[in-house]
């Protein structure tokens, strides 16, 4: 038993790294070539200010990049979700743990979308700012079945229960997941 465990814990480690990689991975079509860990985004500072100046505690923000190799597993224009708490502070789920962001460094992508829920936020913060305190995992595997270990649109629903999301898939990578 000690075997299996360590070998799941093995590959559980093997593959966090390996999609920790895949997600700075930025692939230019034309003319082809590959960037790991780029600093160019669209989102100019200008930008950022005005999202900063409408941003209210409690807003859900998704992101999104363009060319980014992670962003081909993911539908949609927006791969990534998190809760702002007030204070520049974005609460967001990245590998390794649920965590405190700077608001302007979260913003640092190709795209924004800010969502205002109608439901009272207090709770959603709390519950946000729970989860980081508790350095909840990261969700590798994507599975929303566990509660223990949470990707960044999980955070976001666990966060707040009482708004119906659309249900989203994640390609399969290779297969794996």
């Amino acid at each position: 038993m000690k075997v299996i465990r360590k070998a799941i814990r093995t590959l559980n480690n093997w593959w966090s790294k390996a999609l920790d990689i895949l997600g700075d991975i930025k692939i230019f079509k034309y003319p082809f070539f590959v960037v790991y860990d780029p600093s160019y985004f669209k989102m100019t500072g200008i930008m950022i200010d005005k999202a900063l100046e409408i941003l209210q505690p409690g807003d859900i923000v998704l992101r999104g990049y363009d060319c980014y190799l992670d962003g081909h597993f993911i539908d949609g224009d927006y791969s990534h979700g998190a809760i702002y708490i007030g204070d520049k502070t974005i609460i967001h789920a990245i590998s390794p743990v649920v965590c405190r962001t700077h608001a302007i460094d979260f913003m640092e992508c190709d795209r924004i979308a800010i969502f205002r829920p109608k439901c009272s936020t207090d709770k959603a913060i709390s519950q946000a700012e729970k989860f980081a305190d508790d350095k909840v995992p990261y969700d590798f595997f994507f599975d929303s079945s566990h509660s223990d270990r949470l990707y960044c649109f999980e955070l976001v629903t666990a966060c707040y229960p009482e708004i119906e999301f659309k249900k989203f898939t994640v390609k399969k990578l290779f297969g794996l997941i």
